[in-house]
């Protein structure tokens, strides 16, 4: 399965945009996109219930049947998460990366705000889920060309 993980070199530097444009063209390429943001950075209140504000566009834009609390499972403001060490987190990541991902042509994981400097409120950083992931290079490099159309 292949992950495709959209990371921001920093606040406002259009990560939204740019996830939410790759995700169209795939799916305008025929391809059926998952979506998942681990650590949600934007809190809003939809259908009853606290998430980013990426998870609720990409939910509707991508017409995902997910509920907003796998789409985002950890929002930055819940403390909830906070007694749990980054292994058992990263673990429940992966673990929701890959039921996301069934029946899938790719999944996209979208970062939180900086993918090259740790962010003290996400205790995790975001070049560790490309890492864990173990994402494939050269598949999604392969999907990627079919965004050019090669």
């Amino acid at each position: 399965m292949p992950f495709l993980f959209l990371g921001s070199t920093g606040d406002r530097a259009g990560h939204s945009l740019i996830t939410w444009a790759i995700a169209r063209r795939l799916v305008e390429k025929g391809l059926n996109v998952g979506f998942v943001k681990p650590f949600g950075t934007q809190p809003v209140h939809v259908e009853g219930v606290w998430t980013d504000h990426d998870a609720h566009l990409f939910r509707v834009s991508l017409n995902l049947q997910e509920p907003l609390e796998r789409v985002c499972p950890y929002l930055i403001t819940d403390e909830s998460w906070r007694g749990k060490g980054n292994e058992e987190i990263m673990e429940a990541f992966k673990s929701l990366a890959q039921e996301l991902s069934q029946g899938r042509d790719i999944l996209i994981v979208m970062g939180s705000k900086h993918i090259f400097f740790d962010d003290a409120a996400c205790p995790i950083p975001d070049t560790s889920f490309i890492q864990e992931l173990k994402a494939e290079l050269d598949t999604v490099k392969a999907e990627l060309a079919t965004l050019k159309g090669n």
